[in-house]
């Protein structure tokens, strides 16, 4: 049955959720001075029937002295499925961005919805959802509330053994005009480097895309080289 609403939630295992910090350094000296830094930490808890994630990243980049890039984000997720063998669930997702550098001094968002997982195997996991939300811009030109659509896709390859890649994109078009739309996209590939502090290299990219960057620019990459220590 689709919704099991009286099936138990069970006992979690010994072992339900798994945690990680990340940390990529570089510089240089000399003619010209660099320093970059870029820290996250991660939480992810799944219980036979809900899936909770924490993620929380932090850049810094400074250029003789000057600071060139200084950017936060905190994202969230809440997944509940209707049974323990259903394809379908519920979610609740939210945002928290700082960047020194958009017209805006931070935007919040929330947003909720259904999830289907589309195709699952030993080595492939692809997951659709769809839903609605609001965004604010605080600090920018526009400080309303912005209800929003949403459509997303989650993708997992294990590629071997020792090597992880995850693909994420979010399409968020204003229910007023979908001329006004905002896109992220993020990719990771996690390559262990050591079973026994489980320690990895983790590489990763992160587009982000608005249409209305009022002044600023449309389009921002980022692209990092961590170190990974899951305990």
């Amino acid at each position: 049955e689709m919704f099991a609403w009286d099936q138990p939630l069970g006992k979690p295992p010994a072992r339900s959720w798994e945690a990680s910090i990340e940390l990529g350094l570089n510089g240089t000296g000399g003619n010209t001075d660099t320093f970059n830094v870029q820290l996250g930490a991660n939480f992810e808890q799944e219980l036979p029937r809900s899936t909770y994630t924490l993620e929380v990243d932090y850049t810094n980049n400074s250029s003789g002295g000057v600071t060139t890039a200084n950017r936060h984000l905190t994202e969230s997720r809440y997944e509940w499925s209707f049974s323990e063998k259903s394809r379908w669930d519920l979610y609740v997702h939210g945002t928290l961005e700082l960047d020194s550098f958009k017209a805006f001094d931070q935007r919040i968002a929330t947003d909720m919805g259904l999830g289907y997982l589309l195709i699952e195997n030993d080595l492939h996991e692809l997951k659709g959802r769809a839903g609605g939300g609001v965004s604010r811009e605080i600090g920018g030109p526009d400080n309303s509330w912005v209800p929003e659509a949403v459509l997303g896709l989650d993708y997992k390859r294990q590629i071997s053994k020792r090597q992880k890649l995850t693909l994420t994109t979010d399409y968020y078009p204003a229910w007023e005009d979908f001329n006004d739309f905002r896109v992220k996209t993020k990719a990771d590939w996690e390559i262990l480097l050591d079973e026994a502090p489980k320690l990895s290299l983790k590489l990763s990219a992160l587009n982000n895309y608005d249409s209305t960057p009022n002044g600023a620019e449309p389009n921002d990459l980022d692209y990092t080289a961590v170190l990974l220590w899951k305990y």
